[in-house]
């Protein structure tokens, strides 16, 4: 299984260098994601998060998360009315 540990922030100016970086993990193995060091997150990383969610169905993977999910995120994905879709830190 891979890791990926995010940085302080996931915003648009990050977004597109973090989800490459998760593709790349996903492409080969099973991704655990390590929340623990974001603190500024925009609506681009609930983007990161789900295309990760598809590209890991797509290619029979899965995704993991080692923390919980930033209340940023969480707030932004109640805005948004996806809350649902949203994945389940693993107990």
């Amino acid at each position: 299984m891979a890791t990926i540990n995010l940085p302080p922030a996931m915003t648009i100016t990050q977004a597109t260098s973090i989800q490459q970086q998760g593709n790349e993990l996903l492409a080969c193995d099973d991704l655990d994601i390590d929340f623990s060091a974001v603190k500024e997150v925009d609506s681009s990383a609930l983007a990161v998060l789900f295309t990760w969610q598809r590209f890991a169905a797509r290619n029979q993977r899965s995704i993991n998360l080692t923390t919980a999910l930033p209340q940023g995120i969480i707030t932004l994905a109640e805005v948004y009315s996806v809350s649902d879709l949203l994945p389940k830190p693993a107990v």
